[in-house]
């Protein structure tokens, strides 16, 4: 079963499998196959290393208008999805609302089961589309930091609420993916949950 990952603004495939070791040692007994995708986006900023990525870009005078490059990524995603047709998704910050707008536009891929976002900002487009994602019944994990800078729990807590069938959880720490045995049992819960639907 594979596990499709989804990285954060300023990171690639190799960068978010390198920050999630511990993550994926967590769900040992499913024998899950976790795939990291690249964002189709390169990132021309000095203060970032080449070749590190972005689902989108976001307007800096006016957070407020639709990110640019969303078209791309959203059909890198589908052929993603296509690909390796996944049993479940897991996306970090950008990555989780480009899956967010996904589910937004009312056709999830049939073959993903669940999905687990972390530090997931709100979208406006995403938010415009609040029905269709009202409607979408995915199991949807949503966690957040009660001290994360990046994304404010607030909005990621706004989007869960979106969300048809989800979950919302607030660790205590920053914008970042936990992987301690205080979330373990949730984690696996909610899987375990997921799966047994199937």
């Amino acid at each position: 079963m594979k596990v499709l990952c989804l990285h954060a603004y300023g990171q690639n495939s190799q960068t978010f499998r390198q920050a999630t070791g511990s993550f994926r040692k967590l769900f040992k007994k499913f024998n899950f196959e976790f795939v990291f995708a690249d964002a189709p986006h390169q990132i021309d900023d000095p203060k970032f290393e080449t070749g590190q990525l972005a689902w989108y870009f976001v307007n800096k005078s006016d957070r407020h208008l639709d990110p640019k490059g969303l078209d791309e990524s959203m059909q890198c995603l589908n052929r993603l999805l296509t690909e390796h047709e996944p049993v479940g998704v897991v996306g970090f910050s950008q990555g989780a609302s480009i899956f967010s707008l996904h589910c937004a536009h009312g056709d999830v891929f049939p073959s993903v089961k669940f999905a687990m976002v972390f530090g997931a900002p709100l979208l406006n487009c995403v938010g415009e589309k609040a029905e269709l994602l009202k409607k979408c019944d995915l199991p949807v994990l949503v966690v957040s930091g009660a001290n994360d800078q990046v994304i404010p729990w607030a909005e990621s807590e706004q989007l869960s609420s979106s969300f048809g069938n989800s979950q919302f959880f607030k660790h205590e720490g920053g914008h970042y993916v936990p992987s301690n045995n205080s979330v373990k049992t949730l984690y696996l819960d909610f899987i375990s949950s997921c799966l047994e639907q199937t």
